[in-house]
C-alpha cells in the first residue's frame, strides 16, 4: 500500500528525534543522578539501625 499522506516518513522522523533527545537528556542528567544515588547510598549505609 502506498503512503499517500507521508505519515510513514513523519513517524520515522519523530522516532529518530525522540531517540536523539532521550540520549541527550540521559547524557546531561546521568552524572548528577549517579552522584545523588551514591550520596544517598552512603547515608543509608552508615545509618545506625
Amino acid at each position: 500500500m502506498n503512503d499517500l499522506t507521508g505519515l510513514g516518513k513523519v513517524a520515522e522522523s519523530v522516532d529518530s528525534v525522540t531517540k536523539e533527545l532521550r540520549q541527550l537528556i540521559y547524557e546531561f542528567l546521568s552524572p548528577g543522578t549517579k552522584g545523588a544515588g551514591e550520596y544517598i547510598a552512603d547515608k543509608v549505609r552508615y545509618l545506625d539501625l
